[in-house]
């Protein structure tokens, strides 16, 4: 899927939902808790897979009216304030997709799907 942000006779602006994706993970990249994105499937992901369309992995962004709205898939780190780093997650990612494309990001949602427990490793 493309997005067009700006169209006329002389100019036509599209931006691929993949850099809206990669926009996302990069804004993510330094935020303290997120273990990784996850992967979250359901019977929309197997027929996109089947239809040979990219698999955004844990990322899902959809044009609303004249809006973006994205829906972030996360496994976070165990011990961490799931509020306090899905408005990190929601701050940082609306910031860096409306700065870098010019869209309107009207809505964010992070759904934890895992808590990550690092193993203790022994001494020595």
């Amino acid at each position: 899927m493309s997005i067009t942000i700006e169209s006329n006779d002389d100019v036509s602006i599209v931006i691929s939902e993949d850099v809206i994706i990669g926009i996302a993970n990069s804004a993510m990249h330094d935020i303290k808790g997120i273990a990784s994105i996850a992967n979250r499937v359901s019977t929309t992901d197997f027929r996109d897979i089947f239809a040979k369309k990219p698999f955004s992995k844990g990322i899902l962004v959809e044009m609303v009216d004249d809006s973006v709205e994205l829906t972030i898939s996360l496994n976070l780190n165990a011990g961490v304030k799931i509020p306090e780093v899905a408005e990190q997650v929601q701050s940082a990612v609306k910031t860096a997709v409306e700065s870098m494309t010019s869209l309107t990001v009207s809505k964010i949602n992070v759904s934890v799907l895992g808590i990550v427990v690092k193993k203790e490793t022994a001494a020595k």
